[in-house]
């Protein structure tokens, strides 16, 4: 039976037990869902990276499970990932064939800044059809700017 689902809530983990973790949770493509609220690395960059491993596990769950891209709006919203987890989702949008032909992407409630929003023009700048960011958050005009000169690039 396939782990979907991990809680390693108020376990104490640090840091280091975050990025030791990393290996496993990549090599274990059916955890969608991990909660280590209440440890003292919630919140840290190898956590957030952690989160956006599951989110890259979860859009390709949800893909699967749809037979394809029927319905090509994934989500993985409001899972507090930050910059950090973000990134690594735009990592993968270019490169995993199970998440070609996405067109609308839900990324709101995430706590998003500069990195997030230039590694999704980054990843942006791949695809040739129309993708939809649904980002529904406050963007400071520099983020604003700079994802629309990415997005610009593309089109011109």
């Amino acid at each position: 039976m396939a782990v979907s689902s991990l809680d390693l809530s108020g376990n104490s983990l640090s840091e280091e037990d975050c990025t030791l973790l990393e290996d496993a949770i990549l090599s274990c493509p059916t955890l969608t869902a991990l909660d280590i609220v209440g440890n003292p690395a919630h919140g840290s960059p190898s956590a957030l990276r952690l989160g956006g491993i599951v989110a890259v596990h979860e859009l390709r769950r949800l893909t699967l499970l749809d037979g394809g891209l029927d319905s090509c709006f994934r989500s993985v919203s409001d899972r507090g990932l930050g910059d950090i987890g973000v990134v690594i989702v735009a990592e993968h949008l270019g490169e995993d064939a199970a998440l070609n032909g996405l067109c609308e992407l839900g990324l709101h409630y995430n706590n998003l800044g500069d990195p997030a929003g230039i590694a999704l023009g980054k990843a942006l700048l791949h695809f040739t059809w129309t993708m939809i960011l649904n980002l529904n958050v406050i963007m400071k005009p520099t983020q604003i700017l700079t994802l629309t000169a990415i997005l610009l690039k593309r089109l011109l």
